[in-house]
């Protein structure tokens, strides 16, 4: 830590989590969501009354819908919601730790 190491503690902090957070949720979780859509194999959905079903490759490895992305969606929009409140929090309590800087530079620069 210190002056020396602001670049490589700042690609640490900002770009191994956008990567790892990219990988978590583009990989693991879409990935996951979206497989847990698709039938199990030998599934006969012929008989069906679900369009989404009907419309499904012959392979079966093809999910359709919005079923297959719900769940995803829904996972982000609430790590969303849970950065934003954190985020707000954040500066609510360090608000008067930067107040008592500014003041402190403030005075410092009417002083000289």
């Amino acid at each position: 830590f210190g002056p020396a190491n602001v670049g490589a503690n700042y690609m640490f902090y900002d770009g191994f989590t956008s990567a790892a957070g990219t990988f978590l949720l583009s990989k693991i979780v879409a990935q996951d969501v979206y497989e847990a859509h698709i039938p199990p194999p030998n599934h006969h959905h012929l008989n069906s009354t679900s369009i989404d079903e009907r419309l499904r490759d012959e392979d079966d490895l093809t999910c359709f819908g919005s079923g297959c992305f719900q769940m995803t969606h829904w996972i982000v929009a609430a790590m969303t919601v849970t950065c934003i409140v954190t985020s707000l929090a954040m500066q609510i309590v360090t608000r008067s730790v930067y107040r008592e800087k500014i003041k402190a530079a403030q005075e410092h620069d009417h002083a000289n």
